[in-house]
């Protein structure tokens, strides 16, 4: 079944995701963006090289230039459409899913992703017919011999990042978009690294979502501190997961605590993350002297209110960390180059330390179809008012409870019928007195 979101147009390769349904949609898209030049990307997946030559093809026979830039990451794809001033750009990649997806993820002017009600307009677009350019009026191409150097520039000349040298660091980069240039960035700040799953072959073999659980070889050199730092991205490395050495690989919750310590150390100022992430990020902001802003979930959120507050970071507890005075879209390596140089000031096993830690519990609950979810979501909104009555609450995204030490949040997923229930700290009895209800 395709999926289309703000994170663009999802589905499994040869199945879902077809040849015809890419054609039609970056012809949508292009019709939608309109003239100039386009960015192309793609991560490693084996079958991402036939939808990225559709969509060239596609792109050219409607008259648009492209800039090809293959394999690099999504954030590398979306610094190019904003420097280049370029009108859009397409990148091949389904990132944290498994190997047998794929998607195209479309990124308007300015490398930042179509909102909701743009992407309805783009799916109008692909039920219509869209003219071919005339053939005295198809695009040109181009290509960049270098596509990271941009990227890694910005995260070098940053003011967050310093020198590696003397430092070890294992990368694990599940064989995707990030095997060559996180090693790569690592190598120019100075560290000595230890490359797992870098050979770029699209060759998942773990699941490729950066969590702990999947990344064994990783966490166990970590823990026998054969390296001082370890770090794991997803297929498009946009994500990022932190390992300590002589301790492990952490969860992915502590990504953003970590860089906005790198981040508020140097510059002090306002956080984003949504309403489903740790409280410790709110530990360190307050350390700081700085306030952490809660935002329903969805990227679009994020980098509204970013731009809204002017806040100096913003991120999510699955490891996607936006810096905006380095590249203002979820980006593995400047998170990799602020947290790698952090731990180079100092010993991050403190850090860490200093950082009160809570019980987190992820749950979902499956609903018979939308109209039901909507109505046990009402049914706990109506359990809100009468059961807390004096504890902090917000509906923006579903039901959020926010006590002293704890918090609970309960939302409708936005791909499917299911009801996802977070919560942190000293919440039980909440939990339990939701989980009866759903």
């Amino acid at each position: 079944m395709l999926k289309l979101s703000v994170s663009g147009l999802r589905g499994i390769a040869g199945v879902d995701l077809s040849p015809e349904v890419v054609i039609r949609f970056t012809r949508a898209f292009s019709a939608w963006a309109g003239p100039g030049e386009y960015i192309l990307a793609r991560d490693t997946r084996p079958h991402g090289i036939a939808f990225y030559h559709l969509a060239a093809g596609t792109l050219l026979a409607s008259g648009r230039h492209i800039l090809h830039l293959d394999v690099v990451p999504t954030p590398t794809a979306l610094l190019h459409i904003r420097k280049r001033g370029a009108a859009g750009g397409i990148i091949i990649t389904a990132s944290h899913n498994p190997a047998e997806w794929n998607a195209l993820k479309m990124a308007k002017r300015g490398g930042v992703f179509p909102l909701a009600h743009e992407v309805r307009e783009i799916a109008e677009l692909a039920e219509k017919t869209q003219e071919p350019a005339p053939y005295d009026s198809v695009g040109r191409e181009e290509r960049d011999a270098d596509p990271l150097l941009p990227h890694l520039e910005a995260v070098l000349s940053s003011r967050f990042t310093g020198t590696l040298e003397g430092m070890n660091v294992a990368v694990d980069a599940v064989n995707g978009a990030g095997s060559v240039a996180l090693p790569r960035l690592l190598a120019e700040m100075g560290a000595e690294v230890h490359g797992i799953n870098c050979d770029g072959s699209g060759n998942f073999t773990h699941p490729p979502e950066p969590k702990k659980e999947h990344l064994p070889e990783l966490d166990n050199l970590l823990a026998e501190g054969k390296t001082d730092v370890g770090l794991a991205c997803d297929p498009d490395a946009d994500r990022l997961l932190v390992g300590v050495g002589g301790v492990g690989l952490l969860s992915e919750e502590h990504t953003l605590p970590l860089a906005a310590w790198a981040v508020l150390e140097e510059k002090p100022g306002i956080v984003i993350t949504n309403l489903s992430s740790s409280m410790m990020v709110e530990h360190v902001a307050r350390r700081f002297g700085s306030r952490v802003v809660r935002v329903p979930v969805g990227e679009a959120y994020l980098y509204e209110a970013m731009e809204r507050e002017r806040a100096v970071l913003a991120g999510e507890g699955g490891g996607g960390i936006i810096i905006p005075e380095i590249n203002p879209t979820r980006d593995a390596l400047a998170a990799a180059g602020v947290i790698a140089s952090l731990a180079a000031r100092g010993a991050l096993g403190d850090i860490i330390s200093s950082i009160p830690s809570f019980n987190m519990v992820k749950l979902r609950f499956p609903g018979e179809d939308e109209e039901d979810v909507a109505r046990k979501i009402a049914r706990l909104r109506d359990l809100a008012e009468r059961v807390w009555p004096g504890i902090q609450k917000d509906y923006s995204d579903g039901v959020y409870l926010r006590g002293e030490d704890w918090w609970v949040h309960v939302r409708p997923s936005n791909t499917e019928p299911i009801i996802r229930l977070y919560a942190e700290g000293h919440c039980e009895r909440e939990v339990e007195e939701i989980r009866r209800l759903l």
